[in-house]
């Protein structure tokens, strides 16, 4: 594998470089990174990295200025150079000192990159076999030989002999959202992507990463080094930003305990998906304790209590009251310690609860309705949880279908007439019995209260007949045609003709349902 160095004042462009290809397919690994001539100088010195990719306007020491230098110094190593400048003269000055590639940033393609790599590699293979025949100077460290047998632990899924490390180590697993929700939509993240932006990010402190997949990666840590990065919140905030701002997502983190071999790393490794569940509590971008997964309150949460309490802020239009409620009661879940996955199964309850009992309102608005549903699935925080309970609220809030149309602004006459509405909903109501009893013309009623509320009398009718009949059939001692009698309909058939328009479920379905949700434990 041939050891690459990029070197960009760009960070946006680096990440870009790595991000583009799978260097390893191609025998390469961009283990370094440079943001200016200097600094790409001292990883030559130090690293001798067997291939250079470097911009040549660069504050301190340009691209040129840095070939040149590098060739003075004894560097034999391959080197392409970046531009954004089409220049003649940077050209030649370039080939005069041995560059493999000169390359224009607005033409790199991942074929175009792929090309020069093979390029490139072809010479260096061309050089490789006398330097394989010559004896090796240094043994492999300690440090080199415990990342390899940590990596063969990943890879196999064992440790086979389980020799012990050298040292002490913990793990900083750095994972991404979309390890946690599976979700796809939206966040094409390139392979290697995370591992390039935290290797990226760790540039100066040395740490090795051991990828769990693309979506998840280990830094590994010396016993002596784990506070240097968990000790604060620096590094985790910058990094979590930065993973937001390139790669459009959200990442969290969880501490390992110490290990000193493969077997207790491995097994440290397998209780990931358990932490992992508490970035519901912590939220994005604080540091999950492994050994904080223990202790949880493992026990159904009946959803009934928070539902009943909701419902009744709801049917008062008290939203805020809504928002209180649910922000009260996940803090004190949190601060008992329910094990997150009973909190978001009572989350996931009362969320479904609330899109059936008020499918009439939220009709209004499907698209946003449906958008919500989504974001809700893909839920990982408390934050983003309420956030989304939040949005739910905002489209009951807005809603044109007002049922309790009690506006000051409305007219005597609309307001006599819903009044009679009310006071005679469990009974048969036509546009003429109205008529006979506000002492108002049949058409007259039905364009004074179009005009007034937006809403078709008879259509008004009957959603606050099909509201009034969801509590009814939540009475498991009411049949279905107890509840449609009780409402006026002289025909059950046509009740649940009717309820089905409204709701996409028939009486019996919409009790099957809703008493699923209630009585879950």
């Amino acid at each position: 594998m041939y050891k690459v160095l990029i070197a960009d004042d760009e960070k946006i462009i680096r990440i870009a470089l790595k991000s583009m290809i799978s260097w390893e397919d191609l025998g390469f690994s961009a283990d370094y990174a440079a943001e200016d001539g200097l600094s790409a100088l001292q990883i030559v010195k130090e690293h001798y990295p067997d291939l250079v990719i470097i911009d040549i306007m660069m504050p301190g020491m340009n691209g040129i200025e840095f070939v040149k230098q590098a060739r003075q110094d004894g560097y034999t190593g391959e080197i392409v150079i970046l531009s954004n400048h089409q220049n003649f003269n940077y050209a030649v000055e370039a080939l005069r000192n041995r560059v493999s590639d000169y390359i224009l940033k607005t033409d790199i393609t991942p074929q175009s990159l792929t090309q020069c790599l093979l390029k490139v590699k072809k010479k260096l293979d061309a050089s490789a076999p006398a330097m394989e025949q010559a004896p090796e100077a240094v043994p492999k460290a300690d440090a080199d030989r415990d990342i390899a047998l940590l990596q063969d632990a990943l890879n196999t899924g064992s440790a086979a002999e389980d020799i012990p490390l050298s040292e002490s180590y913990a793990f900083l697993n750095v994972f991404t959202k979309k390890s946690l929700t599976e979700d796809t939509a939206g966040n094409n993240m390139a392979a290697n992507a995370l591992k390039n932006l935290t290797s990226e990010h760790l540039r100066g402190y040395g740490f090795p990463i051991l990828e769990l997949s693309d979506d998840s990666l280990l830094i590994l840590l010396p016993r002596k080094d784990v506070n240097s990065l968990t000790s604060g919140p620096e590094f985790t905030q910058r990094l979590q930003k930065l993973v937001h701002l390139y790669l459009n997502t959200d990442c969290g983190f969880i501490l390992s305990g110490l290990f000193s071999s493969c077997s207790q790393f491995l097994h440290m490794v397998s209780l990931l998906p358990e932490a992992g569940q508490l970035i519901l509590y912590h939220g994005f971008g604080a540091i999950i304790d492994e050994n904080e997964y223990t202790g949880f309150i493992d026990k159904p949460l009946n959803p009934a209590p928070l539902i009943q309490k909701l419902r009744q802020y709801i049917d008062q239009d008290d939203f805020a009251g809504c928002r209180t409620a649910l922000k009260r009661l996940t803090a004190q879940l949190a601060s008992r310690k329910y094990h997150p996955l009973q909190t978001v199964l009572l989350l996931k309850k009362t969320f479904e609860f609330f899109l059936l009992y008020e499918t009439i309102r939220l009709s209004c608005d499907p698209e946003k309705t449906a958008e919500t549903r989504r974001e809700f699935l893909h839920c990982c925080t408390l934050k983003e949880y309420l956030d989304c309970f939040g949005r739910l609220f905002d489209l009951l809030a807005l809603s044109p279908l007002t049922l309790k149309i009690s506006d000051s602004s409305c007219r005597r006459e609309v307001l006599l007439i819903c009044d009679y509405i009310e006071k005679n909903i469990d009974h048969r109501i036509t546009l003429s019995m109205l008529s006979e009893n506000v002492n108002m013309s049949e058409n007259y009623i039905s364009r004074l209260f179009k005009a007034e509320t937006g809403n078709n009398i008879v259509n008004y009718i009957n959603q606050l007949k099909m509201n009034h009949a969801r509590p009814l059939l939540e009475d498991k001692n009411l049949s279905v045609r107890d509840v449609a009698l009780a409402l006026g309909f002289d025909e059950p058939s046509y009740f649940n003709k009717l309820f089905f328009r409204f709701f996409g479920l028939s009486p019996t379905g919409y009790r099957k349902a809703v008493t699923e949700i209630l009585n879950a434990e």
